[in-house]
């Protein structure tokens, strides 16, 4: 496997960069929306190709998306007795308790719930991960349109972008990035 295709995904929407493991595909050409499921057997093939990767170039970066596959399998795909789970369902309940449910309810945001959960360090988030206020699923890409007004996350920007931004906002002594880094 190409080493270019490993970053590629890591930094796509197929990655769950918040919980670890890899969504089965990628419904865009863009590689930005998955389908949400998550299989074990994808996560073992995945790990091992990014475990190669590593053994082959000694970037760590290899090493790190390896470990971060491995740490969702033990974490959600694990039986508290010992055994695996196969797979998680890409169609997930939006709230415990009520109905409504719909594809990759677990994975996406919207701009106002990180917002929520980040506070004053959102900007940082969301330049970093391409998030906009009306949802950042490509044209297209969302045929039954669920994620109208939701964000999927993917590297928009490399870690040294954004911890140049975040320098230069720091310099200016403003805690908020400048507007060029929003969006």
């Amino acid at each position: 496997m190409d080493l270019v295709t490993l970053r590629k995904m890591a930094a796509g929407g197929m990655h769950d960069h918040l919980g670890g493991g890899f969504h089965r595909y990628s419904v865009d050409r863009y590689w930005h929306v998955p389908h949400f499921e998550k299989m074990l057997y994808d996560q073992a093939q995945i790990a091992s190709a990014y475990l190669d990767a590593f053994q082959i170039t000694k970037d760590r970066q290899y090493a790190v998306v390896a470990r971060d596959i491995l740490d969702y399998v033990a974490r959600d795909m694990t039986s508290k007795d010992g055994g695996f789970f196969s797979a998680e369902d890409a169609d997930s309940v939006f709230e415990h308790g009520k109905p409504e449910h719909g594809e990759g309810a677990f994975y996406v945001w919207t701009e106002k719930q990180i917002d929520g959960a980040l506070g004053d360090d959102s900007s940082v988030f969301k330049f970093h991960y391409g998030v906009q206020p009306h949802g950042n699923a490509p044209e297209g890409s969302d045929p039954q349109d669920e994620f109208r007004g939701k964000n999927i996350l993917i590297e928009r920007h490399t870690i040294a972008e954004t911890r140049s931004i975040l320098k230069r906002a720091k310099t200016k002594r403003d805690s908020r990035l400048p507007a060029v880094a929003k969006g």
